[in-house]
């Protein structure tokens, strides 16, 4: 007699070896390029305020904690860098540099969260860590200032935003307190909270947010010290509405950047997926989850940034740094069109599509990215400054030396 005997094999084990075989390649690519050399913002808000810092006492170094660094504050940066120093007796950029990418790989950890309590499988999970590992954003993967603040401050975000969807508050309000002081973007979280509770008609939840979030803005910019920007850059901004509409599009399709083809590549990109949300704007109504709110958010600081930054021109949309909004963008709209295709046969195809477009995504970048991580590294090697004012960094890292703070492995190069 003859049974049927069925054993358990793990469906997805190759997917699963595939997607750890781009983690290991990305973390390679990090250790390779992390030189323990500041980068532009590292002398800032790194390097002189541990200078600063180390000569502060009681409540003046809990205020420096919660400083200002251009529009931002940011405070895990600094605590993170205190912490450093504390435990190492100096600061080690590439520690820095590992901790910020730490957020970026949480946020994967967020998103496989959703799909898994809206029944997506690991197989159709795939193309999201392989979007989110693309190497679109090389300038913050080995920059250690800005990969805290910009990977930590999305990470706070998602789950500000994962939370207040399943209606825990207090987890919600405690990662937007921290998003706010982590970086800049994270003050998004404000009217995004507000049109949440006001769509949602919880008029005394409405009440509580506004009071909150009061509340945190006024120790954000009246309570610490603050310095505002200036207020010319915003009636430059709507004075060119092309230049608008070309750095808010090319936000969203920086994934895009082909640096042959110039900013057509990531206008277009933007474009495309512009035209994808539009195209679906009732599925992401309808739904009115995590999702939906999380591209609301994307939307919300792509508009900021290009009050904030286009003046700078339409080619500083598709700057590196930002096309970790457009990986997200990208992972927002598959996840959506997962969730509301048709059968079986059609999720299969659609997600077996969908990782070979991602797979190529992280192909080309991980082709491309190399050749500006290579040039930057150089430089740094060779102790050449990358700061818009040289003399005063040079300054920064002799108080550095002297405070025994950082001492430069290379000399430096004049």
């Amino acid at each position: 007699m003859s049974k049927s005997i069925k054993t358990y094999q793990p469906p997805s084990f190759n997917l699963v070896n595939f997607v750890i075989l781009a983690f290991v390649i990305y973390c390679v690519v990090v250790y390779k390029y992390a030189f323990n050399f500041p980068y532009l913002d590292d002398f800032d808000a790194i390097l002189d305020f541990l200078n600063r810092y180390d000569l502060a006492a009681g409540k003046e170094s809990f205020v420096m904690l919660l400083g200002q660094h251009n529009e931002h504050r940011i405070f895990l940066t600094h605590l993170f860098s205190v912490a450093t120093l504390k435990l190492f007796g100096s600061i080690y950029f590439p520690i820095l540099i590992f901790l910020g990418n730490i957020g970026w790989f949480c946020v994967a950890i967020v998103f496989w969260q959703y799909a898994k309590k809206n029944a997506i499988s690991f197989s159709e999970f795939l193309p999201v860590p392989l979007v989110l590992l693309a190497f679109s954003h090389w300038g913050m993967m080995t920059w250690a200032m800005t990969s805290i603040q910009q990977y930590w401050q999305i990470l706070f975000c998602v789950l500000c935003i994962y939370f207040l969807t399943k209606g825990r508050l207090l987890p919600a309000g405690i990662f937007s307190v921290l998003a706010a002081f982590t970086g800049g973007g994270g003050l998004a979280l404000a009217p995004l909270a507000i049109l949440y509770f006001l769509i949602r008609r919880q008029w005394s939840l409405l009440l509580v947010c506004i009071v909150f979030f009061s509340a945190v803005l006024f120790v954000y910019f009246h309570l610490l010290p603050y310095s505002p920007p200036g207020t010319g850059r915003l009636l430059e901004t709507f004075a060119h509405p092309i230049r608008f509409g070309a750095f808010f599009l090319g936000y969203l399709g920086g994934a895009f950047n082909v640096s042959l083809l110039g900013p057509l590549s990531f206008i277009v990109g933007g474009l495309i997926l512009a035209t994808l949300l539009l195209r679906n704007w009732r599925a992401h109504v309808r739904q009115n989850d995590f999702l939906t709110w999380v591209i609301l958010f994307i939307l919300i600081c792509a508009v900021l940034a290009t009050i904030n930054r286009s003046h700078l021109g339409m080619e500083a949309g598709g700057a590196s740094h930002y096309s970790v909004y457009s990986l997200l963008l990208i992972c927002c709209i598959y996840l959506r069109a997962l969730t509301y295709a048709s059968g079986a046969s059609h999720k299969k195809r659609l997600s077996f599509l969908c990782a070979l477009a991602a797979l190529l995504l992280f192909s080309y970048w991980l082709w491309r990215a190399p050749f500006y991580l290579e040039d930057r590294r150089h430089l740094l090697n060779h102790g050449y400054i990358i700061y818009p004012d040289r003399d005063g960094a040079k300054q920064v890292l002799e108080n550095s030396k002297n405070q025994r703070i950082f001492n430069s492995p290379v000399p430096i190069t004049d």
